[in-house]
């Protein structure tokens, strides 16, 4: 019986821990920035994602409404902030002891430019990078939300067809690949997240749109260690055909880059000898990584010349694209 009291107990404990509760929400100040281009940041035809997006004359909903702007409507991004507003809560339950509670209200917002001065956009409402495809039969829009989310719109259904989110990943940099020799191919992506701990990294996420549905290809990644040697680097590289015929596998599938500014050379890979799939339907992926050598009481060896001793290992897989996905050449 004592058992079954304590249960007792314990639910109404619990169904009436909210029988009071106060909330107090701290005010905020946002701090903007410029919105980060060149390099490894972009912005690709900003536009509004929602049907209809209110601009607001201050970063706060309870400001005036200064216009509002239409679906597919282009935007010219200027700022970028965060208003993070603290909401403590204070629960008395039913034995009137005091519970408090602290959780974070984010709302991020774009500062933009009108013909009519300044506003500012929920970045909900924003698609950061805006695609359309050869035919104009479907625009994809990106938009960043916890994870980045792509959506994709058939202008010909007059709605929204597919979606895909990219876990773990923030779209830094987009642009389109031109593998124009795929089959059954509506679109390539490849999305770019540059990662600022220390030493640093990128992850590049290739997305695809075939035979009607959104997917991610494949991923590449590189780190290093600002204190040790160590790294790791992925690389993919594309068959791109060119108007004669000939078809270089590149990085990326990169054309406009090509060219390595920093080694003089090209950012190209070889083809097997005997090759046994298309030159168009096929695809590299190399993995390097570099481990600094140690001895027996963990320190680090050197070169004679003061370099860092480090062993690299290199493996390399071969894929073909059979219409539908990457398969992995098993017979190199």
């Amino acid at each position: 019986m004592k058992s079954i009291s304590k249960i007792k107990i314990i639910v109404c404990f619990v169904l009436s821990i909210s029988n009071y509760s106060k909330s107090q929400e701290s005010s905020s100040s946002i701090s903007f920035h410029a919105v980060e281009l060149g390099g490894d940041k972009n912005i690709f035809q900003a536009s509004v994602f929602s049907s209809s997006a209110k601009v607001y004359s201050k970063p706060d909903t309870n400001s005036i409404i200064i216009e509002s702007l239409y679906f597919k409507n282009p935007l010219n991004l200027l700022e970028v902030g965060e208003d993070v507003k603290e909401i403590k809560t204070e629960i008395i339950d039913s034995f009137n002891v005091k519970h408090s509670l602290t959780t974070f209200k984010i709302q991020s917002w774009y500062k933009i430019s009108l013909k009519s001065g300044i506003g500012f956009i929920k970045n909900s409402d924003v698609s950061t990078h805006t695609f359309g495809d050869e035919k104009g039969l479907c625009n994809y829009f990106f938009l960043q939300k916890n994870s980045c989310w792509i959506y994709k719109f058939d202008n010909t259904k007059n709605q929204f067809v597919d979606s895909l989110e990219l876990k773990s990943f923030r779209n830094d940099y987009a642009k389109t690949v031109e593998v124009n020799s795929w089959k059954n191919v509506n679109i390539l992506f490849r999305s770019t997240m540059t990662n600022a701990y220390c030493g640093g990294g990128i992850t590049t996420v290739f997305v695809i749109d075939a035979n009607g549905k959104l997917s991610e290809l494949i991923r590449t990644e590189s780190s290093f260690d600002d204190e040790i040697p160590d790294g790791h680097v992925s690389n993919l590289f594309l068959p791109i055909k060119f108007n004669q015929g000939k078809v270089l596998l590149i990085l990326n599938g990169d054309i406009e880059n090509v060219f390595n500014t920093f080694t003089g050379e090209l950012n190209i890979s070889k083809f097997p000898p005997k090759l046994i799939v298309p030159k168009n339907e096929f695809a590299v992926f190399n993995d390097t990584q570099i481990i600094s050598q140690q001895d027996m009481n963990g320190e680090l060896l050197l070169n004679t010349d003061g370099s860092y001793k480090t062993k690299t290992i290199e493996k390399t897989k071969y894929f073909k694209w059979n219409g539908f996905q990457l398969t992995e050449i098993k017979n190199y």
